[in-house]
């Protein structure tokens, strides 16, 4: 039974797992709580040869139901579109825009997250880069979507003059040179004026993190944010900025956008070029967006994913058509397509693990977008269960392959949950190792047989509702084992094989929302954009404003 330690509990787990004799207990433990064992007694038929290198697997063409258009649909919230549609009017601007932001983190306004979302902030060069941008609109000559456009940063991307923690507190040293992404957010005219917290080396999909005073829920002060893109999800559902930089290795987007009501996509696999990403050590972590609609993911993967990084050789992975601008259309259009036509698949084994209360709330979303036209189709893969436990250990043991040197001379300044992490990984074997390779090889094969059949694949993102995390505890140390087999039980589906997949909220228990994830074959991102659209058509994302959110009417910007 996995266990919830916290404070003087978890520290001294944590030191039996450093020992010479506890640690294989621990680790022993550890390896069944999380299905790692259940891996390596599956037989030959849930293994397929190892691959050098896990590049996505592409089923079939790209899917082509309804009529496409690039309409958008009709959002509620404060979005990319309703900002540059005030810099048009000559509402506002990019600078009047950045110094209200300004103004508002200075007086702490963070309504139930409590804490700040951000590690640190770039004023100076933000407001250039915010000056530059309002004399475009004056000209009526924007540079594209995110032209003046705040865009907050997850703590793993380099950005020049500021350090690069990645959720540690040992991490020092100024970056000398942008990530790509950054770049690339920069070159199209973004104000990138600040990095957002990340759970520390990515590792806990809950938003705990005891070096730092981390932020709670959105909707509620005692509840968890998720992780590990927390600070990312908090700035843009906070409204200070309509979409930010996460990251996904385990669900990392999915997790913290539908624990608090946002939207968020894990593209395919390389889809967005890895330079100067810290977490960017092996198969399993993808760069993507965080938002406040589905059209603010576009806008932000057109800027930086629709074509390849030239530094990371693996980034040409991406198929070489369409790109560029007819790829961009491919993926607006979908924004307009609707859902009538669609063949969703219904894997019974992600849905018959749910807790009963989510699975109500997202079949309940998937029974309407049925009764809108889409066809629900019941499909079978039972190695699916597998795929949490092979997650686990192929992401960690990737992990603990970047961190030895770390591991050995930062490890009593790395937060308690980690370190423990860490003191388990090492007693994992080899054989344990690439045993969960051939299950991942199985499982790609196996979702790609899928799509054979389906045009996207829905299951519940999280498998329980939002797990409490109370105030008073402030940073005590914490390691939440339920909690986060429970938030990466369904995520890491994805991650395994790089399809793309998003999550949408779709309703709430209790008044924490909830999301709905859509998976869809390789490259096809266009095809989850679809469903996405068409559940904001629908209003089913349809949420109350959540307090401390930033006054964008003062500045004349609304929906």
């Amino acid at each position: 039974m996995p266990l919830r330690l916290q404070g003087t509990a978890l520290k001294c787990v944590r030191a039996i797992a450093e020992s010479a004799i506890g640690g294989g207990i621990v680790w022993r433990q550890m390896a069944g709580d999380y299905g790692v064992t259940a891996i390596q007694h599956l037989p030959d038929t849930a293994r397929a040869p190892l691959e050098a290198i896990p590049r996505p697997i592409h089923a079939r063409p790209p899917r082509t139901w309804g009529e496409p258009s690039d309409a958008p649909p009709p959002s509620l919230r404060v979005t990319g579109r309703t900002i540059r549609a005030a810099y048009a009017a000559g509402t506002t601007t990019p600078s009047e825009v950045l110094v209200s932001i300004r103004e508002h983190i200075q007086a702490a306004q963070y309504g139930d997250t409590a804490h700040s979302p951000f590690t640190d902030m770039n004023w100076d060069h933000a407001i250039q880069m915010a000056a530059e941008s309002t004399k475009r609109w004056e000209k009526g000559c924007p540079l594209g979507p995110l032209d003046g456009v705040p865009v907050p940063v997850k703590d793993e991307h380099d950005m020049v003059g500021l350090v690069t923690r990645g959720g540690t507190s040992y991490l020092q040293d100024p970056a000398q040179k942008n990530s790509f992404c950054v770049e690339q957010l920069i070159q199209a005219g973004a104000l990138v004026y600040a990095k957002t917290h990340a759970t520390e080396w990515g590792m806990c999909p809950l938003g705990t993190n005891d070096n730092f005073p981390m932020p709670r829920n959105l909707y509620s002060s005692h509840h968890v944010p998720g992780g590990s893109s927390t600070g990312s999800a908090l700035a843009v559902g906070l409204g200070l900025g309509p979409v930010a930089v996460g990251s996904d290795g385990g669900g990392s987007i999915r997790i913290p956008s539908a624990m608090n009501g946002l939207f968020g996509i894990k593209p395919s696999f390389i889809r967005v070029g890895r330079t100067g990403d810290i977490f960017a050590n092996g198969s399993m972590s993808h760069i993507g967006p965080i938002g406040q609609s589905t059209e603010d993911l576009v806008d932000f993967l057109e800027v930086t994913g629709a074509n390849p990084d030239p530094n990371d050789p693996i980034s040409d992975w991406n198929p070489r058509t369409p790109r560029g601008d007819a790829l961009v259309a491919q993926w607006r259009q979908a924004l307009g397509r609707g859902i009538q036509g669609a063949r969703i698949g219904i894997l019974a084994e992600e849905w018959e693990d749910a807790d009963p209360q989510v699975a109500s709330v997202c079949r309940t979303a998937l029974d309407a977008l049925a009764a809108d036209g889409a066809e629900l189709v019941e499909l079978s893969m039972p190695l699916s269960r597998h795929a949490p436990g092979t997650g686990v250990l192929v992401i960690a043991g990737e992990t603990m392959g970047g961190l030895i040197d770390d591991y050995q001379q930062h490890a009593n300044q790395m937060s308690q949950s980690l370190r423990l992490l860490l003191a388990c990984l090492q007693r994992a074997t080899a054989q344990e190792y690439f045993r969960a390779c051939q299950t991942r090889a199985r499982l790609r094969l196996e979702m790609a047989k899928q799509f054979h059949n389906v045009d996207l694949i829905a299951i519940p993102t999280i498998n329980t509702p939002t797990p409490k995390w109370p105030l008073e505890q402030g940073s005590t140390p914490l390691a939440d084992g339920p909690g986060t087999i429970a938030a990466c039980r369904h995520n890491f589906l994805g991650n395994l094989t790089g399809l793309p997949a998003g999550s949408v909220p779709v309703g709430t228990i209790d008044n924490l929302p909830v999301g709905l994830q859509f998976i869809a074959d390789a490259w096809d991102e266009a095809s989850v954009f679809a469903a996405m659209a068409h559940c904001e058509r629908m209003q089913m994302t349809t949420l109350p404003k959540p307090n401390g959110f930033f006054a964008w009417d003062a500045l004349g910007v609304a929906p």
